[in-house]
């Protein structure tokens, strides 16, 4: 069957519908899919008017359907022949597979008219089954070292949804980030206590803890001449490195905390932890018993 033939009739016909009549309701649809568009030498051609369609809930349906037989009929042909671009292929197919397995599970709100699945059909369980199948192939390829690496960039650079290019292009990460934190989940990597462990790192010396300002962006001279200041970066230092070696005990804290200095110290956890919070740093608010 040619699927990208019929791909394109329905495509020519819904433009020339368009120029026809106005849909009471229709759904915007990338004729050139974006994740596709984005290897291209100008992937902003993806939002031009020229690459987007109106068209109806079955139209947009069944063209997402086409794109995932037409990208996987690529990659095998691509696997078949062990092509150099076999990977960016597989991208594709892995994108398209996402996004039409997105649309299928979508829930309609007040304002849509979405298509009714029959999620009884052969069809379905199909799509579903060769979905369920590409997941696991793709988990497959990322070992626990690997995905490890993954975890460190992410919470490293801080990547969101705003700045996920950057991820993409170092690791040439294909699929959403929803599939992203899937992978992490099965490898039992915790992101939060990750996050965690980066803002509160262990400091051995004195100057490891200005290194750290440093990458945070802090100016170490504004730093250390502020007038009014009552604590020193010294202080803050030796009182954070206590706070973690007390296990996070605020009485053993504060009796040890008392003999690093004469200036009066925060008087409740909830402001010391406010004080480490300025520069950066994170500590358990709740102390263990």
């Amino acid at each position: 069957m040619n699927y990208i033939k019929i791909y394109t009739n329905i495509i020519r016909k819904s433009r020339k519908r368009n120029e026809l009549i106005e849909l009471d309701y229709s759904e915007n649809h990338h004729v050139i899919p974006r994740s596709i568009a984005k290897h291209f030498s100008n992937p902003s051609k993806a939002e031009t008017p020229a690459n987007l369609v109106k068209l109806t809930a079955k139209e947009h349906y069944i063209c997402h359907l086409l794109l995932v037989k037409i990208t996987q009929k690529r990659y095998q042909h691509f696997k078949a022949i062990k092509h150099k671009n076999v990977k960016r292929i597989l991208s594709h197919y892995r994108s398209m597979m996402f996004a039409f397995n997105m649309m299928k599970n979508a829930t309609a709100n007040k304002s849509q008219s979405r298509l009714k699945i029959n999620k009884k059909s052969v069809l379905f369980e199909t799509i579903k089954s060769e979905h369920a199948q590409l997941l696991s192939e793709s988990n497959t390829i990322y070992t626990k070292e690997k995905v490890e690496e993954m975890a460190n960039f992410y919470v490293k650079h801080n990547i969101t949804d705003k700045n996920k290019e950057i991820f993409c292009q170092h690791f040439n990460w294909q699929l959403s980030m929803i599939h992203l934190r899937t992978l992490f989940s099965k490898f039992n990597i915790s992101i939060l206590a990750k996050k965690r462990e980066l803002q509160s790192p262990n400091f051995n010396h004195l100057q490891e803890f200005y290194d750290f300002l440093k990458i945070k962006g802090f100016d170490l001279d504004k730093l250390q001449n502020r007038a009014g200041v009552s604590y020193s970066l010294e202080t803050i230092f030796n009182w954070y490195n206590l706070y973690k070696k007390s296990e996070f005990n605020w009485d053993n804290f504060c009796q040890q905390a008392k003999n690093i200095v004469n200036f009066i110290m925060p008087t409740s956890k909830q402001a010391m932890c406010k004080l480490f919070s300025r520069y950066s740093l994170t500590i358990k608010m709740k102390p263990k018993n």
